[in-house]
């Protein structure tokens, strides 16, 4: 008796299980994405950009069949969780607001900071030591690399944050700024360049930001808790990994060495 019981019981659960992701097929979920590329595109099939193809491929394991990503600069994905027109946020950075829930994982860039060759970088071994030198960076930079960050920056005159990344790259590499502050391998794109072409490049990235990954919000606390128990899947199956080779190959970058996903109990604050 007691097994014909267990029996009915795990039927039950399959079916539950079925009809839950039959249900997830047929509703619509809005993912407010980031606007920069290479890890977030836009103008390709084969690719949207790492983050993007590591969420969709997890929402699509999930069963979640109709996905509307919707590209913002850092304001606009905030604001367009928070008014509710927007299931998942990725690329979050700072406090999550109450009411709204936080993925186990996060999305490490490869922030530096980043100076010209003119500058005498052998000498900055710390935040404070950029004292006096013309910065840029991204918009809420400010609220993403610590409170120390956030008062040296505060401090400093010459500091600057502007919404599209594409425009601090341009302003840097024209000399209006001594130092940029974000993604290394970013800009390394965005000059055409790759890792292995340093010794024709005029900048250096120096690693001393206090940095934990971006977040992914969601709207619900199931949401997040499916992705959670999703990607705990395929970091293990490899998967992961082989979103990240595809990423590079369809960019036409080598490899760089560098985790760009992880669970929060391996993110270092460097």
């Amino acid at each position: 008796m007691k097994l014909r019981y267990l029996i009915i019981f795990l039927q039950l659960l399959l079916v539950s299980a079925c009809w839950a992701e039959e249900e997830r097929g047929q509703s619509k979920l809005v993912v407010a994405s980031a606007n920069f590329e290479p890890y977030f595109v836009y103008n390709q099939s084969t690719t949207k950009g790492l983050f993007n193809d590591l969420l969709l491929a997890a929402l699509s394991n999930l069963g979640y069949q109709n996905v509307i990503i919707k590209p913002f600069n850092n304001d606009g994905i905030k604001r367009t969780l928070l008014l509710g027109k927007a299931d998942i946020a990725i690329n979050w950075g700072g406090p999550v607001p109450e009411g709204f829930y936080t993925a186990n994982y996060r999305l490490k860039f490869v922030n530096r900071v980043i100076v010209n060759k003119t500058v005498q970088s052998a000498s900055i071994k710390q935040l404070g030591d950029l004292k006096n030198l013309r910065i840029v960076s991204f918009i809420n930079a400010s609220k993403v690399f610590g409170p120390q960050f956030e008062e040296q920056m505060t401090r400093d005159n010459s500091y600057i944050e502007y919404a599209e990344q594409a425009v601090t790259n341009r302003l840097f590499v024209a000399g209006k700024f001594d130092v940029k502050v974000g993604d290394w391998l970013m800009f390394l794109w965005s000059q055409r360049l790759s890792a292995h072409d340093l010794q024709q490049v005029d900048f250096y990235p120096l690693d001393i930001l206090t940095y934990s990954g971006s977040k992914i919000v969601c709207a619900t606390q199931e949401i997040c808790q499916l992705l959670d128990r999703e990607f705990d899947k395929m970091m293990l199956n490899g998967e992961i990994v082989a979103i990240t080779e595809h990423w590079f190959n369809k960019i036409g970058m080598p490899i760089y060495p560098h985790q760009f996903f992880v669970p929060v109990m391996m993110t270092p604050e460097r």
